[in-house]
């Protein structure tokens, strides 16, 4: 098993915490699943967080299998940035709601910051 870099360990992080906010109140007594829009919002939370998580840690854990290095035009790791902003962009948005913003976007928004600086950590791969 390869060591994560610290980098990596800052995407896994702010994958797991937004993976875990999606579960929390964002707003009222609402999680991103309990709501006819954020039902969809959290199914893409949950899909974001997922891929996060993953990359990183089967480059790590499982160095035989190989990812596709591009992913949509994109390397894995503006991606993985390109996740991290969208996370950023809808937990910023509903952070100034009329009602007040609950712990679970607060979540989402570190989250995010983790997974868009540990993507800068990264930086473009070698060729």
């Amino acid at each position: 098993m390869d060591q994560l870099r610290p980098g990596a360990v800052a995407i896994v992080g702010g994958g797991v915490i937004v993976l875990i906010a999606s579960f929390l109140d964002w707003f009222g007594p609402f999680s991103t699943y309990e709501n006819r829009l954020f039902g969809l919002t959290g199914v893409f939370l949950l899909i974001f967080a997922a891929i996060c998580i993953a990359f990183p840690l089967v480059d790590a854990v499982a160095p035989d299998v190989h990812l596709p290095e591009s992913v949509a035009g994109l390397t894995r790791n503006q991606f993985v940035h390109a996740l991290g902003m969208a996370v950023l962009v809808l937990s910023f948005s509903l952070l100034f709601r009329e009602s007040s913003a609950r712990i679970g976007t607060i979540l989402a928004l570190i989250g995010s910051l983790a997974i868009i600086g540990g993507s800068q950590m990264e930086g473009s791969p070698k060729a």
